[in-house]
């Protein structure tokens, strides 16, 4: 009777450890862009056991640190039912501030639940995700290069200021005069010098490797 006793006991507590909440963030979309800075998280109680009131960080990760102004932004959940899921939403663009480089540290946001572990779970270890934003590395289609040996400026009736090629991605270049540092003189001149790896329409480039390949002044 006694070992009976024993083993129901045993059976009971681990009943009851393993009936317990269990936070976790299902899904992170991050919006980063000169318009919006916006990240949605979806957070769930996947475990068998309501869950009591909780935090939710929405951290910007930084890279450098900043010392000041650190972009985040937190929600005070009131509880969450066994099998429920809440949708949180954190717009960042408030937050710019000179002190932070005006989020241009940002690498990427991760979001938290329960950081401060007010909540007993049954696994601690799902509580974050993480999504990577990007800063934008702009890259244009500008189509077949001018023939080799084109030259832009006076000796084909440009002046500085004249647009001279226009890219299906609406890049302007124009025709500048340019002052020598040294020995005087102006010239406003510029001619497409054949790039050092050869590409045609469709290839694409990042926009300061177009125009250092592409353009030199004479």
């Amino acid at each position: 009777m006694k070992s009976l006793i024993m083993l129901v006991f045993i059976l009971l507590a681990f009943a009851l450890a393993g009936c317990a909440p269990d936070l976790t963030v299902k899904n992170l979309d991050v919006t980063w862009d000169d318009a919006n800075k916006k990240a949605k998280a979806e957070i769930a109680n996947i475990g068998n056991k309501d869950a009591e009131n909780f935090l939710v960080y929405f951290n910007g990760d930084e890279n450098p640190v900043s010392s000041n102004h650190r972009p985040q932004v937190s929600h005070s959940v009131p509880g969450l039912s066994k099998g429920g899921l809440i949708i949180l939403e954190a717009d960042f663009a408030p937050l710019a501030h000179p002190d932070n480089q005006n989020l241009g540290n940002v690498y990427q946001i991760s979001v938290l639940v329960d950081p401060k572990n007010m909540v007993k779970e049954s696994n601690e270890e799902n509580n974050a995700k993480t999504v990577p934003v990007s800063h934008g590395v702009a890259c244009f289609d500008f189509g077949p290069p001018p023939v080799a040996g084109t030259e832009y400026g006076s000796p084909v009736g440009n002046v500085p200021g004249d647009v001279v090629i226009v890219s299906s991605s609406g890049i302007k270049m124009a025709v500048h005069d340019f002052r020598w540092v040294s020995g005087g003189g102006t010239f406003n001149q510029a001619r497409i010098e054949i790039p050092p790896q050869p590409f045609g329409g469709g290839r694409r480039f990042a926009l300061t490797t177009l125009i250092s390949s592409l353009i030199s002044a004479v």
